[in-house]
């Protein structure tokens, strides 16, 4: 039932994607929230009551202390140059293990045990906008436009392709209830999922976070930002995303191959299983059923004739 439940809800945003002027958006509330206004209206924004308080949050977390990709320095730079007037934080791996300790101790251990890197900055991301609220960036998101037409509404998140929601812009109000969930069930989702790629999308990342949307009940002041806003194409985009994708290793080149090739992919496995299943049909057949074969073939068999090959002189006979 939950499957069900879940693969429905999932159904509804891949159906965002494709519609114009239709919504089918999971509860989100893209037409009210964002089409209509959009990130170049600010005549509404006046009107209206921010729940999300000025704040900008950036992560870099690392094992050795890394420095920050030298094309990506530019990005924070862009984002604090259009929000003077707010706070920024960039989160380091010392913060972000300290804040975890002191708050939520209880999520330390699980925190610390998770096997790629990258989990803890996606759990971290929902951590610092559960405790502080704001908006938060990855370190590869230019801004072009001010974004606080983001700052009305309890959760905001980004449609993305091919379905769900990514979670490397995000907006939110302290102490959210969709946050409270996500923060809650961060435990329970700490599992293997086969391979690194799978592991970090369901375990933490955009595939945890739209499945835990569709578990999410009510679903009223959640928010999702259309393509034309998000993806950096266009008059209303509001960001531009720079080569990112850092924590990829060879397992999400495959799954991405996989996706854009799913067709292929498909006949070619269907006519796998057909040939197989052929093939141990014959073979079950020849098992036990032989004699019929036999049978069938011996009044040809039987028939005495007599076939020549005169071209290199041979004579078969059948008796």
């Amino acid at each position: 039932m939950v499957v069900l439940c879940i693969a429905s809800e999932l159904a509804d945003l891949h159906c965002t994607a494709g519609s114009k002027g239709s919504d089918c958006t999971m509860g989100w509330e893209v037409e009210r929230i964002h089409k209509s206004r959009g990130a170049n209206d600010t005549n509404s924004i006046t009107t209206r009551t921010s729940v999300v308080p000025k704040i900008l949050h950036q992560i870099w977390l690392t094992w050795d202390d890394e420095a920050i990709p030298e094309r990506w320095r530019g990005a924070p730079e862009s984002c604090k140059r259009l929000h003077p007037d707010y706070e920024y934080h960039l989160w380091s791996t010392e913060d972000a293990e300290q804040l975890i300790a002191t708050r939520y101790p209880w999520f330390l251990p699980t925190y610390q045990a998770y096997p790629h890197f990258i989990q803890r900055v996606d759990a971290f991301k929902y951590f610092v906008l559960y405790e502080f609220g704001g908006i938060f960036l990855d370190l590869d998101v230019w801004c072009i436009k001010n974004l606080d037409f983001l700052r009305f509404d309890n959760f905001t998140a980004p449609k993305t392709e091919p379905i769900g929601v990514s979670n490397d812009v995000l907006a939110a109000q302290p102490k959210d209830p969709f946050l409270h969930r996500l923060v809650h069930s961060l435990t329970t989702w700490n599992q293997w999922f086969l391979i690194k790629y799978t592991t970090v999308m369901f375990g933490t990342g955009p595939m945890f976070m739209t499945v835990q949307y569709a578990l999410h009940s009510p679903k009223s002041g959640l928010a999702i930002l259309p393509q034309e806003i998000y993806s950096g194409r266009g008059p209303q985009a509001a960001f531009v995303h720079l080569q990112g994708n850092s924590w990829h290793s060879k397992d999400a080149n495959v799954v991405m191959w996989a996706d854009k090739h799913k067709h292929h992919i498909l006949v070619s496995v269907l006519l796998l299983i057909f040939s197989s299943l052929g093939a141990r049909l014959f073979m079950a057949l020849c098992t036990s059923g032989c004699g019929s074969f036999s049978h069938l073939m011996k009044p040809i068999l039987s028939s005495n004739s007599k076939v020549n090959s005169s071209s290199r002189g041979i004579k078969i006979e059948h008796s």
